[in-house]
């Protein structure tokens, strides 16, 4: 087995268990936890076929395409597989999904982080060639060798970090007398904006599709859209907030 899928499966492994622990803790039925990750799990990687092949053949029919598709948004397909098929069930059973999300969240970046060197062992998600001062000698998927931007140890190191902020999030809401602040759903809207923010900008520097819309390419898109989501929900839930508080 190679160390990609190696480092992919203890990545997934470490998101699985870490999240199923939060839930539990957080007093979800463990029935609830299986089904709920199990197809989660499954529409992870439904997202990410369906993503891959849609951006893949798409850009054949547009004409302002400057070229087809060639790399990879599966990571953006999984999340948004998780995402649909978590809250679908969630609400199908009648659970609190903002809570659901909040808990399950945290541990994503962190297990991103040791997917992405699995990327770069593979030579995949590499960065465009490069003589600046962060470049390395890094091989691509056809094993050729020239210095690049380490985008695969810049999304790595981002992860680490997203995973910090998020930490200290929570850290500040259970210093508070009330456990919600600011509101239910913060934490994985948080989670959104700054991977969307992150991948935005690692996007510039690395060897992927050429622009679909403008200078944008379709993992840009996919994040401007993350963004708004994340804004909107955030704006949202602390109007909700101040409104309860004036009640």
């Amino acid at each position: 087995m190679s160390l990609y899928r190696v480092l992919y499966t203890v990545a997934i492994t470490v998101a699985l268990v870490w999240a199923g622990l939060r839930l539990y803790r957080a007093g979800f039925e463990t029935k609830h936890i299986v089904r709920g990750l199990a197809l989660s799990c499954w529409g992870g990687v439904g997202g990410a076929y369906v993503l891959h092949y849609m951006v893949t053949l798409i850009p054949h029919a547009l004409p302002w395409s400057s070229g087809p598709y060639w790399g990879g948004n599966s990571i953006i397909g999984v999340i948004v597989g998780v995402a649909v098929t978590g809250f679908w069930y969630l609400k199908q059973a009648g659970l609190p999904w903002r809570k659901a999300f909040d808990e399950a969240v945290l541990p994503l970046p962190f297990a991103q982080a040791i997917g992405r060197i699995g990327c770069l062992s593979a030579g995949c998600c590499y960065g465009k060639p490069s003589t600046s001062w962060i470049a390395m000698r890094l091989r691509d998927t056809q094993g050729l060798t020239v210095l690049r931007y380490p985008t695969q140890l810049i999304a790595s190191f981002s992860d680490l970090l997203i995973f910090a902020l998020l930490l200290l999030i929570e850290f500040s809401r259970k210093r508070r007398k009330n456990r919600s602040w600011p509101f239910p759903g913060f934490l994985a809207a948080s989670a959104l904006g700054l991977y969307s923010s992150k991948r935005f900008l690692i996007e510039f520097i690395r060897q992927t599709a050429n622009p679909i819309f403008g200078p944008l390419t379709w993992a840009q898109l996919f994040c401007l859209v993350g963004l708004l989501i994340s804004g909107t929900a955030i704006f949202r839930g602390l109007r909700r907030r101040k409104a309860e508080a004036e009640r």
